[in-house]
C-alpha cells in the first residue's frame, strides 16, 4: 500500500494502546513502533522530495493549486471535471497529470484528505459519525464507512472507540 499520513496516525494509534496496555515488554513495542514511525515519516518526506524535484514548472503548479483547493474545500462536491476546469488542460489528461505528479488519482487524492480530516474529527468526538460524513463531503453514510475502513483499516466507530480509549 502507498505510504500515507494515515498510515503514520495508524503507527501512533498502536504505539497509544501498547502505553495503554502496559502489558510486558510493553516498553520495548513503543519503542519498536516509535522507530517504525519515524522510518515511516523519513521516507514520506523523501518521497514528496524526489516528487517535488521531479516536476515540471506549469503543470505541476496547476497541480499544487489543485490540491491546496480540495484540501480548503474537502466538504464540497470535488469532481474531476469541475477541478480540470481551473486549468488549461481536458479533465481526460489533467487525471493524468495529477496521477503523474502525486502518485494518486483525483478521486483517491480527495479521499484521502477527507478521511484524514475525519479522523481528526472523530478524535475531537464532538459530532455523530453521520455528521462527520457530512462535514468532509460525503453524501452516503455506507460510501463513507467503506471508504473510512479501506483507508484506515478501522471502521469510524472504531476509531472513535479507540481515540476515546
Amino acid at each position: 500500500p502507498p505510504l500515507s499520513f494515515v498510515t503514520a496516525l495508524e503507527h501512533l494509534d498502536r504505539v497509544r494502546e501498547e502505553v495503554e496496555r502496559r502489558q510486558a515488554g510493553f516498553e520495548t513495542a513503543v519503542r519498536a513502533r516509535l522507530l517504525l514511525l519515524f522510518i515511516l515519516l523519513l521516507r514520506l518526506h523523501d518521497a514528496e522530495g524526489a516528487r517535488v524535484k521531479e516536476r515540471p514548472t506549469g503543470a505541476a503548479e496547476h497541480v499544487r493549486r489543485t490540491c491546496a483547493h480540495i484540501q480548503a474545500h474537502y466538504g464540497e462536491p470535488l469532481e474531476l471535471t469541475a477541478l480540470a476546469g481551473h486549468t488549461p488542460y481536458s479533465a481526460d489528461y489533467f487525471s493524468r497529470l495529477f496521477k503523474r505528479e502525486t502518485r494518486y488519482h483525483v478521486a483517491e487524492y480527495v479521499n484521502e484528505v477527507r478521511i484524514r480530516e475525519a479522523c481528526r474529527l472523530l478524535d475531537a468526538g464532538a459530532a455523530s459519525v453521520s455528521d462527520v460524513a457530512l462535514r468532509v463531503g460525503y453524501r452516503s453514510i455506507p460510501y463513507f464507512n467503506r471508504t473510512f475502513r479501506a483507508i484506515t483499516g478501522a471502521s469510524p466507530t472504531g476509531w472513535r472507540r479507540s481515540a476515546e480509549g
